[in-house]
């Protein structure tokens, strides 16, 4: 097979290997070899050096999962200015002309009829449907397209500039680090495909990373720090220095309780929630594996919690999966506020799958059975409060 008409898969990645296996188990027939480009941004590496993280390379079993995934690959280590700065070096290092971007938490169902068709056109770019899940069977939808997202996913990368396909690609960016994008006319219209998108799956130490990354990356993009100390800046030097500043047992418990936030149920920008069904079973058992495997990531991490005190921004909202103490038959969870004059806010959040039900609670006292009824997951949500400080404490227990 000549350089023409073979496929690089390219990876970038650090730290975040939970579902790489399954996502490079769906994607091998698609490709013929990897770039695999770890670090972190430039921006990102102070925060990883705080926790004793390596900023050039991953940590966690990455190598064993491309060894044993049976794909050729190259590997490149070294921090990145920024995610155009890593893109564009991933793109670099190809040396064919298509190209499948792949992700750690995708699991990719391809139409190959569609694929050909898209490298035979001369066109640049193509996308595939992309619903994040939520549950094992809800994911988002557009209501207002009548559609589930896209994302682009195949480059073709003959006698195009590097930097403008980039610039094309769905980036977290703030908007002066954007640039020219690829004519539209280049971009194939129809989706050649579906993703299942699992990045709410993820377990072991993923969800906080990604938590942390999402967070910090608001705070840049907005230029304001907006913890303990709430400054704009202006440069990113500065903006680490704040958060060097920050209190960060707090800052690194919100990271740990903060992500469930957005798992929840609901509509906003012109997105629903809709039942999934799945044309291909094992598609489908993929999915459900990778679900439960993250509510007992979920509920390891909440029993973790038991009976420990730990610190809080004031106003910000910790948020427990209680899933599995509910239906252990626990009845109440009690909050032992560790400072005089703090207050607790305490919010149930009933989730349904297509939507969610908020139940406040002035003890912790659970809802009651019949308001639980059919939902898939129960959270509570615990905001503190306390006139003078900007961090308070807090122990939980359950009976």
């Amino acid at each position: 097979m000549s350089q023409a008409t073979e496929t690089t898969g390219v990876l970038i990645i650090h730290n975040d290997s939970s579902l790489l296996a399954e996502t490079l188990q769906s994607a091998k027939h698609l490709v013929d070899s990897l770039v695999v480009v770890d670090g972190a941004y430039d921006w990102v590496a102070p925060f990883c050096e705080m926790n004793g993280e390596d900023p050039e390379k991953s940590t966690d079993n990455l190598l064993e999962i491309l060894d044993q995934s049976g794909l050729p690959y190259t590997y490149h280590t070294g921090t990145w200015q920024n995610e155009t700065h890593k893109r564009q070096a991933s793109l670099e290092f190809v040396k064919t002309d298509r190209v499948m971007l792949i992700d750690s938490d995708e699991i990719y169902n391809i139409d190959d009829d569609k694929l050909q068709t898209f490298w035979a056109s001369g066109k640049v770019m193509a996308s595939l449907q992309a619903p994040l899940f939520l549950h094992q069977d809800v994911v988002t939808w557009h209501s207002a397209s009548n559609a589930y997202p896209l994302k682009p996913v195949f480059l073709n990368l003959a006698g195009q500039e590097i930097e403008t396909v980039v610039a094309s690609l769905w980036l977290l960016l703030p908007d002066s680090e954007k640039g020219e994008i690829v004519d539209r006319a280049l971009i194939e219209r129809v989706p050649l495909g579906i993703f299942y998108h699992l990045s709410m799956f993820r377990t072991d130490n993923n969800p906080y990373r990604r938590s942390r990354f999402y967070n910090l990356l608001s705070m840049r993009v907005g230029k304001r720090i907006g913890l303990d100390i709430n400054k704009e800046f202006s440069s990113d030097a500065e903006f680490t220095e704040l958060v060097r500043q920050s209190n960060r047992v707090a800052m690194n418990n919100m990271f740990n309780l903060h992500r469930l936030a957005a798992a929840f149920p609901q509509k906003k920008n012109n997105q629903d929630l809709v039942i999934f069904d799945f044309d291909i079973p094992a598609h489908g058992e993929i999915v459900a594996k990778a679900y439960q495997d993250m509510l007992a990531d979920q509920r390891a991490r909440t029993e973790a919690l038991r009976g420990t005190p730990f610190e809080m921004f004031i106003g910000r909202g910790a948020f427990l999966d209680m899933t599995g103490p509910a239906a252990d038959g626990v009845s109440r969870l009690d909050v032992e506020l560790g400072e005089e004059r703090s207050k607790a806010k305490i919010l149930w959040h009933v989730d349904f799958g297509t939507h969610r039900t908020e139940i406040p609670s002035e003890d912790g006292t659970l809802p009651p059975a019949e308001a639980r009824e059919g939902c898939k997951r129960l959270l509570v949500e615990i905001t503190l409060f306390h006139p003078t400080q900007n961090t308070a404490s807090m122990t939980l227990n359950w009976t």
